[in-house]
């Protein structure tokens, strides 16, 4: 994530998009794996990088997806933790919702599974369209996002063409 030191318009609403960090890949995580010791280095990083550029403290609003690696991802990030000597009382305030979760997969543990089949590329970016609107109309300026890579990338085509020009939806990759 880069920081921009370009200032909002009275009424701007600045994103920070951020994929959620690397997780663990086995049969015993299922679905909704938690952080890979490498995702939690990457966490880490991400924290320090961000209070590195000043982003960390202008940031009013984190929303994440309710999955298990976001969540973790998020908080890291954005709480930190007492055993590395971090303030863990002064934080944005965190807010799941399942507008920008990954792809609603069939499985007896998403509780969101309503389809016969997986949700199709155009879903994913009309739900993903829904949540930029959502986002647009809230109060706060400065909004982290805290999402999965194919949710952010359907949404950002879906939305690209009408974005800030510096937003290019044609070059857009995972």
């Amino acid at each position: 994530m880069a920081a921009t030191s370009r200032k909002l318009l009275n009424n701007e609403t600045r994103l920070h998009l951020i994929r959620h960090a690397h997780e663990l890949h086995n049969s015993k995580e299922g679905t909704n794996p938690q952080l890979s010791p490498l995702g939690s280095q990457q966490v880490r990083d991400e924290r320090k990088n961000l209070f590195a550029t000043g982003v960390m403290q202008r940031i009013q609003l984190v929303v994440t997806s309710p999955m298990l690696r976001t969540l973790q991802t998020s908080v890291g990030v954005f709480v930190g933790s007492e055993k590395h000597g971090d303030n863990c009382n002064n934080h944005p305030r965190i807010i799941a919702t399942e507008l920008c979760r990954v792809r609603m997969i069939e499985s007896e543990d998403d509780i969101s599974w309503e389809a016969e089949e997986s949700e199709t590329d155009e879903a994913v970016a009309a739900r993903g369209v829904e949540f930029i609107k959502w986002l647009l109309e809230r109060e706060e300026k400065e909004i982290a996002v805290v999402s999965h890579g194919g949710f952010l990338q359907q949404t950002l085509l879906a939305i690209g063409h009408k974005c800030h020009p510096l937003v290019d939806g044609d070059n857009l990759t995972p």
